[in-house]
């Protein structure tokens, strides 16, 4: 696998000590190879975490903590590739300290323009509204290869038609009120296998996708593509599943 040779440019919020590895202390004997000056334009071509955190790799291979990097959010930035355990751009992939598959996509027909909202009252707190205009009967997708572990109908209350899917490694994602249900328990689904279309069922008061990502049964923050869902407000998605 080749290196990444892309790279986004962020001022550094302080003097900044560049690390052989990401997490590295800056007290470790031989982790500070070189520094970086508050003001100075630092290149990252990649990210990761390590010990709770977001990690910069820039492009002379070196690591800094991502909060000093004036980089506009408090979390992963929105075209930067993911680094693997080498360093070396993922793509995307790699691990996830919140705890959701780092591979989820988002669950809508390539191409579609769609808006996750968030809200602080929201049960769980954790789960994205999808919105789009005429959502009625637009396809639903699996988010991720796995298992149909449940295809049920709550009736005129809460998730109303619902669809749960098993990822393995403890992750699951949850699909819901929901006009039809195209799957069954027990069946194998691909990334972006049509799983069911939207609707308006259960307690929804517009059609609407409602979705949740859980690790080991607690709702987690959502993440698809590789970037993190605002919270709590809206963010723009445009689907890239199946293109």
């Amino acid at each position: 696998m080749g290196k990444c040779s892309s790279y986004k440019s962020y001022k550094a919020k302080a003097d900044l000590n560049g690390r052989k590895s990401k997490g590295d202390s800056a007290n470790a004997p031989g982790s500070v190879v070189d520094k970086y000056k508050a003001g100075q334009s630092v290149k990252v071509k990649c990210q990761a975490t390590a010990k709770g955190a977001i990690w910069d790799k820039t492009t002379d291979n070196l690591w800094v903590p991502d909060k000093y990097l004036k980089t506009g959010t408090d979390d992963f930035v929105q075209g930067l590739p993911r680094c693997d355990t080498d360093g070396v751009s993922a793509g995307g992939g790699g691990g996830d300290d919140s705890g959701s598959a780092s591979n989820l996509r988002t669950p809508f027909d390539c191409g579609q323009s769609w808006t996750a909202k968030t809200y602080s009252k929201h049960r769980p707190k954790n789960a994205v509204d999808f919105q789009a205009p005429n959502a009625h009967g637009k396809n639903v997708r699996s988010s991720a290869p796995g298992k149909v572990t449940k295809v049920a109908n709550r009736g005129n209350r809460s998730y109303g038609r619902y669809i749960v899917i098993d990822h393995g490694s403890g992750v699951t994602t949850l699909y819901a009120h929901l006009s039809a249900q195209s799957v069954s328990v027990g069946q194998r689904v691909k990334t972006g296998t049509i799983i069911g279309k939207v609707g308006n069922t259960g307690g929804s008061t517009g059609p609407h996708l409602h979705y949740e990502q859980k690790k080991n049964g607690t709702p987690v923050r959502v993440k698809l593509n590789g970037v993190a869902i605002k919270y709590y407000g809206a963010t723009g998605i445009k689907s890239s599943t199946g293109c």
